[in-house]
């Protein structure tokens, strides 16, 4: 289907060529014409008018002569108003569509200069979306912005304080610990030389022993979540 529109398309610029040209040969030669016919005119006034000179100077019936010297002077003078007319007419045809030519070419260029700036802003918008897309857009979080300096002295500053504070809660759970076994040797010790002791005395002594266990354990695991939570 192309392929014969552009051999249509094709065929039909040169007859379109081949009909103007023809055209404009056709004005031509009837312009060539007419101007040929203009100057017969003229080469013909002049030699009727030697001739009818001749005439009435030769001739005694100079009435007559004058009589048809005055009727090729009409005639004349219609054919030459006829010839001037159609020249004119051509001329002006001529030029008209000269003119039509003109505007129809600058009606094409001006169709032409805005195609043109339609592309070159259609270029100019596809360029400015690309260079959108190349630019990488900064991602921060999203309460809140920090510099990477003072982020580093952050991290550092964290990392000290929960060293610190593991060491304090090894610290104290040696202490407790410690505390505890002197608690529990001295209360055996008391317990070895007092001998027997009554019942209640040895009950309470029992609940200390587990409240401390209890607490340096719980001390222990809070020890133990810290280490995870570092890690």
């Amino acid at each position: 289907m192309k392929s014969s529109m552009t051999s249509l398309c094709s065929v039909s610029a040169p007859q379109k060529a081949s009909n103007y040209d023809e055209i404009f040969m056709q004005h031509s030669l009837l312009f060539a014409d007419s101007l040929k016919d203009l100057k017969n005119l003229s080469k013909q006034l002049y030699s009727a008018a030697e001739y009818f000179e001749l005439s009435y100077c030769k001739d005694d019936q100079k009435q007559l002569v004058v009589e048809t010297l005055k009727d090729y002077v009409t005639e004349a003078l219609i054919s030459t108003v006829d010839h001037l007319g159609s020249v004119a007419y051509k001329v002006n045809n001529f030029l008209d569509e000269k003119v039509d030519e003109v505007s129809e070419t600058k009606l094409r260029l001006s169709c032409v200069e805005q195609r043109l700036q339609t592309c070159q802003e259609y270029i100019n918008c596809g360029g400015l979306s690309q260079q959108s897309l190349a630019i990488e857009v900064p991602k921060y979080h999203k309460h809140y912005i920090i510099p990477v300096g003072d982020t580093k002295h952050a991290v550092g500053m964290t990392k000290s304080v929960q060293s610190s504070c593991i060491l304090y809660a090894e610290n104290n759970l040696h202490q407790v610990n410690n505390a505890a076994q002197k608690t529990t040797v001295e209360r055996r010790s008391s317990l070895i030389r007092k001998g027997n002791s009554s019942s209640p005395g040895r009950e309470s002594t029992k609940e200390r022993e587990q409240y401390n266990s209890k607490k340096s354990m719980r001390f222990f695991k809070a020890l133990l979540s810290m280490r995870k939570a570092k890690n």
